[in-house]
């Protein structure tokens, strides 16, 4: 469970990353002479933009699942446990 948290983690922290070297490639292309190059170039970075926050939403979605089911688990176990000792499983 804990693991899945930290994959999750990470690979959001490598998508947040990826927006940020795409919102300095959008500025970058913003600053160029070619203006139908750079208006090519700030679609397809604002695409890939917008598909990274998509991505970034749905790993959202994946970790605060994990958590529900980790806090689903920890109250299974509590429920389970009592004041004389452990109850038998």
């Amino acid at each position: 469970m804990e693991q899945k948290l930290q994959t999750l983690e990470k690979e959001a922290t490598k998508l947040q990353d990826r927006i940020r070297e795409y919102k300095g490639q959008i500025s970058a292309v913003m600053m160029t002479s070619s203006a139908h190059r750079s208006r090519d170039l700030a679609q397809r970075a604002v695409n890939e933009v917008s598909d990274l926050r998509l991505q970034v939403r749905q790993n959202e979605s994946r970790l605060n699942q994990v958590i529900r089911e980790k806090q689903s688990l920890q109250r299974t176990l509590l429920d389970r446990l009592h004041p004389s000792g452990i109850k038998r499983i």
